[in-house]
């Protein structure tokens, strides 16, 4: 029955919600927390506005799976019900009875079945009656799901749910009217001190992308405390942010300038959110032909709706989510191609007979780096030889007779000619391989050969599979994260910038430090990197600071001891090379 009826949410309540409840005590009185409810207590389980498992991990002690027959994790029977509004997804909970409609607010479906339920009771089965607070509530949330019957998303189901709603005379109009008018009296001057501070990062940091011609706006804030309100406020940025981004830069894969009819086509945004810990993904679109949001966001490991959606994004970085944002939109806009489409074929190859002369022989006709090694019978690729070892090998005269099966590299990965091509970007963008074999996936045979090259080519060709970015801002990219620095490790950077723009060069900060900067980690070992003498740019650091210098004079670079402890590693911009096989390396000036 009703009285022993409890409500569980999913994780935080945003400020409106709250103040809701607290002014309607009998549904605070409800509302428990996971830990509170005896598992073994449970025999329903109602599921609404959401149907994947994945999104209910409130729910582990008392639903043990999505599949059906369910049961408690303690083995024990349990029913449940699903009303939701939202695409299917792999993880969905199979219900008992399940009612899912593609309308713009679950309480709209949930409404419609009380009246079909009411329409068809008799004497076995009583009509529900709402109270005042329950229809107030159902139409609450009607208005909050469809956006006060604008958003894209809403049906003539929903206008028809909130009109049986009202015309049942228990609608209470002016906790609508408070509610509703909560929300809209939200500009940007009327924000509290905290949500002001997350628009402001927002609109500061919003940029055009272009995906294929689809225009994406991405923003992005942080803050240490836990921030309730963040859909409302991306939802007042959305609404702001085509007057905000400029246009006077390229927003096209082309780098034409885009006019202002250009510019209002970015009908999407996405806001990435750092809360603490927690990273927040919450993407809004205009139509239902503009990006869908949802099937990005649940890419992520979220859910939504064509129009909005979000995720909740764990062990990943702000810049990560981001560069994952970019991955999924990109996928989703692209037409799929692969790696036959860009292969070299038919390939040029060695067999495992082939000597280091013959190898040298074909490097030099073909002007090869790499070369795939195949087996006499079978022609499937074992192994790739390198130009620079043959080169090495030769210099220090080995037999040139030398099978090249005695050098070749065995540690390599091969794929069919019909993979994705992000597969072999991953390969020789991420994993640092410079030749990727194609096989043939079901005899092995040598089909093709995919180089560094032909990946650059190809995005040449095609310059929208990369995001191109409206303006390039890359130092205020790095802003959020230097604010957060020690006043000490800031005093060092900044003194050595200021001496590098007295002089005249360029110096660059380097290494793990850099690394762990992006990542937010603890770090201050620093190492700088000087396109000029290292050892002239440390003597100089350590004048300003009235710190020891060390030299190492032979490789370029110096340590100075900074008066707070920490060594200071300095080197000139360089290329090594080693002239004999565990000899020191030879250092020559770069940049």
């Amino acid at each position: 029955g009703e009285e022993n009826a409890v409500l569980l949410w999913p994780g935080t309540r945003d400020n409106r919600l709250n103040s809701y409840i607290n002014s309607h005590q009998h549904l605070d009185h409800l509302c428990h927390t996971p830990s509170s409810v005896d598992a073994s207590t449970v025999r329903r389980i109602v599921i609404v506005d959401t149907r994947s498992y994945s999104r209910l991990p409130h729910l582990s002690t008392m639903l043990s799976s999505p599949s059906h027959p369910h049961r408690t994790a303690a083995g024990s029977p349990v029913e449940v019900y699903v009303y939701d509004h939202h695409p299917p997804r792999e993880d969905d909970v199979v219900g008992d009875f399940t009612v899912v409609r593609p309308w713009g607010a679950c309480c709209s479906i949930i409404t419609q079945a009380i009246v079909q339920h009411n329409e068809s009771a008799n004497e076995s089965a009583e009509e529900i009656q709402l109270s005042g607070d329950q229809t107030t509530a159902l139409a609450l949330g009607i208005y909050q799901d469809t956006g006060n019957f604008t958003f894209a998303s809403t049906t003539p189901n929903d206008f028809a749910a909130a009109y049986h709603l009202s015309a049942s005379g228990k609608l209470n109009q002016h906790a609508v009217y408070d509610y509703l008018h909560s929300a809209n009296v939200w500009t940007p001057s009327t924000l509290p001190s905290d949500d002001k501070d997350i628009f402001d990062q927002l609109m500061r940091t919003a940029r055009a992308y272009s995906f294929h011609d689809r225009n994406v706006i991405i923003a992005q804030a942080a803050s240490d405390n836990p921030c309730r309100s963040f859909s409302d406020i991306v939802h007042l940025c959305f609404e702001n942010s085509h007057a905000e981004v400029p246009h006077d830069s390229p927003a096209r894969s082309d780098g034409a300038p885009p006019s202002k009819k250009e510019k209002l086509l970015a009908r999407t945004l996405f806001a990435i959110g750092r809360f603490g810990k927690n990273v927040v993904v919450v993407g809004r679109s205009q139509t239902n032909a503009d990006l869908d949001v949802g099937a990005v966001c649940r890419h992520m490991g979220g859910g939504g709706h064509h129009c909005a959606a979000s995720a909740n994004v764990k062990k990943l970085t702000e810049g990560e989510v981001k560069e994952e944002l970019f991955a999924h939109i990109q996928a989703l806009v692209s037409p799929e191609s692969h790696v036959c489409d860009i292969m070299s074929s038919p390939v040029v190859s060695l067999s495992s007979s082939a000597t280091l002369a013959m190898a040298n022989d074909t490097f030099v006709r073909y002007n090869m780096k790499k070369i795939p090694i195949t087996s006499e019978r079978s022609k499937e690729c074992i192994g790739v030889i390198d130009r620079m070892a043959v080169e090495k090998l030769r210099k220090h005269c080995f037999d040139e007779n030398t099978s090249v099966v005695n050098f070749m590299e065995v540690h390599f990965s091969c794929l069919g000619p019909s993979a994705p091509i992000d597969d072999a970007v991953e390969l020789v963008l991420r994993k640092q391989q410079r030749t990727i074999p194609i096989v043939d996936p079901v005899c092995g045979r040598l089909e093709g050969v995919v180089s560094r090259a032909d990946i650059v080519n190809y995005f040449l060709r095609n310059p929208s599979r990369f995001p191109h970015k409206v303006r390039q801002d890359a130092a205020q990219n790095m802003a959020s994260q230097l604010r957060q620095l020690p006043n000490s490790l800031r005093s060092i950077l900044s003194d050595a910038g200021e001496l590098a723009d007295k002089l005249g060069i360029k110096v660059f900060v380097v290494g793990g430090f850099v690394r762990d900067l992006v990542l937010q980690r603890e770090n201050d070992d620093i190492d700088f990197v000087v396109e000029g003498s290292g050892i002239s740019f440390a003597d100089d650091l350590g004048a300003k600071w009235k710190a020891p210098v060390r030299h190492h004079g032979d490789f370029g670079t110096a340590v100075v001891h900074h008066p707070s402890g920490l060594k200071i590693d300095v080197a000139m911009a360089r290329l090594e090379y080693y002239p004999l096989p565990v000899a020191l390396p030879v250092v020559e000036l770069s940049s």
